[in-house]
Formats: structure tokens, C-alpha cells, sequence
């Protein structure tokens, strides 16, 4: 099974509630943007005020004599990923009877790990990541505009939340593992559940393996997912959200009340052109390619509509990832690399081990960067996320240029915390695999459309500072400088993907939806990608997987809070 494919809110808190009973809701399932005007950060850091988003016209209500039924429960959680089934199991383990609705078709899981500290696994395997070191550098890099405490008592009860997980994920049958990451930019903490059909190594979502074994494992216990349902409506009464109408792949419509809370856990607007422009603009940039599209921030609507306000840091943050679009040759995808050893299982599990090595370590560092026209675009130091950004302004993408040498001066480095440390014979069957390198850099240069002069140039320079030890252009570290000299040579390319969008919806800790004035909707919840309060500037992987971690994390405790009402 694969994955379907990781400020200020425009309303005035009270503008749309209404007296009495009420249904809030949005023109349709997936509301087709317009073209209005779009919001730009004012001088104060903060969207400026617009007008004519399709999210501030509250469509008319459903008339209650189309309404085919009325389910009860004690929570309605909308949106069937890691943020709402662990609401929804967390609750169900403390005696509540939760209904579940989402418009796909099965559970959605787009992301491969999940970050936290302390959990039992880690201290088994003795990572201990100092807390107060790792949020010093998320704050650095996010410009000090997040919710300090959110991020502590994630910090505090994220280990808790992943020992419930690990527990589910073994029963399952899946392994839970922490993957290793490269020390200079990256703590240890990323827990992965591995063995199942969608995540044998760490280049692929194992997510969507767990969540069948979350819905597997609650089924008996009561938990009840209506999929292909799609939530059009928020009812309220007074002041307070009641319950959710949400229309069938037939048409019809349902109504589902929750005495306890409505979670919406519905995801990002990564799918939603005229949300990128007004709320996340880097995101909207023509050099990103948008591999997000299913995801239309219907909840974001609905919530806005039900008198929520959007978060207080603008613009919002977009999780983009440099990717590697081909294997290391012209044209040869990373599964044709793997493919030649499809018939000899000791060697596919060697060549395995050394491409999760490769994908936790990020191994592009050790390489020359160049953009298409074959000029070095910066230090080849950032991560997944930071190349990401970096190479926005060459258009979108950019190369890795590396010789028959690079294997050999990589570390010998393991892909998960006490795993199989790869040597750099093992490397080189997943980088250099026979008969794919080029012998010239001028057939490189042809094959990817670079000029070969400017490329050659290039390659002079980086080796001339590769062999002073020294880089005085963009100052990488000594290590990480190894010259392209020794054919055959190769060539990756990588391009800046917008996984998601980070957060959106103000929220205080206990996840209940905030207004403008910072006070409670009553009976309205979120969680997950699109709660906001915990990223800024961009998603970077100072914790790999903390998105996955954090849903899990605010989910499992939601859910508890949700009993103790």
C-alpha cells in the first residue's frame, strides 16, 4: 500500500458566532480557491488585514431536512493521521466512545518518524539528547517566535507518548528503532517503526504501516472510523462547537455530536493555493515543487469560521525538503540502483544498511553542490530541510557532483542507533554502483545540461580548497572537504519539495482552539500539523521527525484531557 501523498486570523473572534443553534461550515468538501487579493507581512511581523478569502464567507447553512442521521459520541475527531488516531485510542483507552470521520479512503500517514526524548527506548539505547540544548538551537533558528511552553511539556511528555506507541507498533509486529543523524546539526531521538510493506528502510513512510495497526488494535476496544466522509460543517449552540455535519461520497449528509469536544486533526493547506499566498507565501514559490496537493485546509476554514484565530507568528512555516529526484547517474532512480541486487539477500540487506546510513547521516555534505549552472551554490553543510530553502533561489534544485573516491572519506557511520556501521565498500554499492559514473566531467556536464567549462572551474576551485584543507568561500567544515578527482564521476540531482505547511491554528496547551482574544471556543480542539505555536521561519530537522512526535504527543495527551472533563 503506498502513501497518498509528512499571525492573525482575518475574522474578529465573535464575527460569525451566532445565537442559538448554528451550522458553520464550508462550500463543499474540497473548496475551490479563488483569486482575491493576498495578505503580506505588515511592519509588525503580523499578516496585514485583507479582504475576499473564500474563508470568510460563512456558506449558508445546511438545511436541516437533508440531514440523514445523528451519531452520538463522546469526542468527534475529524481527520484519520497519527493527530487524530492518537487522540482518538488515547481516549478510547480511558473509557470514551470516539467516532472517527475523514474524506479519504484509509488512514492517512505521511511522514516516516517520530522525535522524542526520554522514552524507554532511548534509554535503553542511551540517548539523551540535553533538552535545554536542543530547544536553544530550535529557537536560534526559528527566530525565538514560538510557544516556549508547548515545546517543554512536549519535551517533558513525549516519552510517555512514544512508550504507548512502541507498544502498539511491537504488538503489530513492526520493530521500533531510533534512526542516527548527522551530531554537527542533528540530535538522536528519531524513532521509526520498521518492518512493515511501506517502510523496510528510512527513505519511506512507515507511518502509514502503523496507523492500520492503530486502527486494528482499537477496533475491538470500540473506536469507530467513518471514512469517506468529509467534514462540510461545525454546529454550535451558543458559543459552544457541538458536533460536526460531514457529507458522504453519495452526497448525503451525516451529523456526528460529541459531549466531550469535536478534535479537528485535519492536516495541513499545502493543497490550497489561495491559504499558500495569504498564510505561508515561501510555500506558493514556483521553484518548490508541491507534492502536498490532496491536503485544502478544510479544517482551517471551519475552525476560522467557528470564531478561531490563526496563531500569532506570520507567516507560517512550510516543511520543504531537498530531494533526490535521481539515482547517482543521469536518469537512474534510486530503486534501479537497488534492483541489481534484488537476487542476493545478504548483499540487499549490506546495500540497505548503507543507504539508510547515507539518508540518516544525509550524505549530499560530503559532496560539491552546484546549481544548473555549474557554480557552487553555498556550504553543502544543511540538512534536508535547510538545502531545501537554500536552493529556492537557483530555481528550485541543484546538484551533487562526487568521485569514485567519496565512499572512502565518508565516516563509517551506522543508519540507526546500534545498527550496522557501513563501511565504504558498502557505500559505494549504494553511490557508485558499477557502470553508471561517467568518465568525463564534460559527459556529466552534457548529460545534466550544465556548461562543462564553468562545471570544470567549479571542480578546480572546490579541490584547490579541498587540498588546503581550508574553505574561505563558504567556510564548510575540514572533514567534510573531499576533492572530485578520480573517475568515474557522478551526479544527483536534488529539488526543493513542499512536504506540508507547519501549523495555522492558535491553540493554548491543552489543545483547545483559541479566538482573537485568546479565549477558549468551547468544545473545539485540534491537533497536529495544523496546530500552531511550534515552528516559524521553516521546518528544519534539528529533531528529524518532531512534526510525527509532536502530533503523537499533544494527541495522547489530548485525549486524556478529554476523560478528565
Amino acid at each position: 500500500m503506498q502513501n497518498d501523498i509528512s499571525r492573525r486570523s482575518f475574522i474578529a473572534g465573535g464575527a460569525l458566532g451566532v445565537l442559538g443553534a448554528a451550522t458553520i461550515g464550508i462550500a463543499g468538501c474540497a473548496p475551490q480557491p479563488s483569486s482575491p487579493e493576498t495578505g503580506a507581512p505588515g511592519g509588525d511581523g503580523k499578516l496585514a488585514a485583507t479582504s475576499g478569502h473564500s474563508w470568510e464567507t460563512t456558506p449558508e447553512p445546511i438545511d436541516e431536512s437533508a440531514i440523514a442521521d445523528t451519531s452520538e459520541a463522546d469526542v468527534i475527531v475529524v481527520g484519520a493521521g497519527i493527530s487524530g488516531f492518537s487522540v482518538a485510542c488515547s481516549a478510547i483507552d480511558e473509557g470514551l466512545k470516539v467516532i472517527m470521520i475523514a474524506k479519504g479512503e484509509r488512514p492517512a500517514g505521511q511522514g516516516g518518524s517520530m522525535f522524542g526524548f526520554n522514552s524507554k527506548l532511548c534509554r535503553e539505547l542511551g540517548v539523551n539528547p540535553d533538552p535545554g540544548e536542543v530547544l536553544r538551537d530550535l529557537y536560534a533558528v526559528s527566530g525565538y517566535s514560538l510557544d516556549e511552553n508547548l515545546w517543554s511539556i512536549y519535551v517533558k511528555e513525549s516519552g510517555v507518548a512514544l512508550d504507548w506507541a512502541c507498544d502498539i507498533a511491537r504488538d503489530g509486529g513492526l520493530t521500533p528503532v531510533i534512526a542516527a543523524g548527522d551530531p554537527r546539526d542533528e540530535y538522536d531521538g528519531e524513532h521509526m517503526f520498521l518492518g512493515g510493506e511501506n517502510g523496510p528502510r528510512t527513505d519511506t513512510h512507515p507511518i502509514i504501516d502503523f496507523l492500520p495497526i492503530m486502527e486494528a488494535a482499537y477496533a475491538p476496544k470500540g473506536l469507530d472510523v467513518r471514512y469517506k466522509m468529509c467534514a462540510v460543517s461545525l454546529d454550535k449552540q451558543g458559543d459552544r462547537v457541538t458536533g460536526v455535519v460531514a457529507q458522504d461520497e453519495d452526497g448525503a449528509y451525516h451529523r456526528f455530536t460529541g459531549a466531550k469536544g469535536v478534535v479537528m486533526a485535519t492536516g495541513d493547506f499545502a493543497g490550497n493555493p489561495e491559504m499558500l499566498e495569504a498564510w505561508c507565501p515561501m510555500g506558493a514559490d514556483e521553484a518548490i515543487l508541491n507534492v502536498s496537493p490532496g491536503n485544502t485546509g478544510d479544517g482551517h476554514a471551519l475552525i476560522l469560521q467557528a470564531g478561531g484565530a490563526l496563531e500569532h507568528t506570520a507567516p507560517l512555516a512550510p516543511m520543504v525538503f531537498s530531494n533526490a529526484m535521481g539515482g547517482p547517474s543521469a536518469k537512474v532512480g534510486p530503486d534501479e540502483v537497488r534492483d541489481a541486487y534484488a537476487n542476493d539477500p545478504a548483499k540487499l540487506e549490506i546495500f540497505d544498511c548503507a543507504k539508510e546510513a547515507i539518508f540518516s547521516l544525509n550524505g549530499s555534505k560530503w559532496c560539491l553542490g552546484v546549481t544548473d549552472k555549474g557554480e557552487r551554490y553555498g556550504c553543502e553543510q544543511g540538512g534536508f530541510g535547510q538545502r531545501g530553502i537554500q536552493q529556492v533561489r537557483y530555481g528550485g534544485h541543484s546538484f551533487n557532483i562526487y568521485d569514485s573516491e567519496w565512499p572512502y572519506h565518508m565516516p563509517e557511520i551506522a543508519g540507526r542507533v546500534g545498527g550496522h556501521v557501513s563501511t565504504g565498500e558498502e557505500l559505494a554499492m549504494v553511490m557508485c554502483p558499477e557502470g553508471k559514473g561517467y568518465d568525463t566531467l564534460d559527459e556529466l556536464a552534457a548529460d545534466f545540461g550544465m556548461p562543462a567549462d564553468t562545471l570544470k572551474a567549479t571542480v578546480e576551485r572546490y579541490n584547490a580548497l579541498c587540498e588546503a584543507g581550508y574553505d574561505e568561500d563558504f567556510y564548510k567544515p575540514a572533514d567534510q572537504l573531499h576533492p572530485v578527482k578520480t573517475p568515474p564521476f557522478y551526479c544527483d540531482e536534488h529539488t526543493s519539495m513542499l512536504l506540508v505547511t507547519m501549523g495555522g491554528i492558535r491553540t493554548d496547551s491543552d489543545m483547545h482552539v483559541l479566538n482573537e482574544n485568546d479565549e477558549i471556543v468551547e468544545g473545539l480542539y485540534c491537533n497536529g500539523t495544523m496546530a500552531g505555536g511550534m515552528f516559524a521561519n521553516s521546518y528544519v530537522t534539528v529533531m528529524p521527525g518532531v512534526n510525527m512526535g509532536r502530533s503523537l504527543t499533544f494527541g495522547y495527551r489530548l485525549g486524556k484531557h478529554l476523560a478528565s472533563l
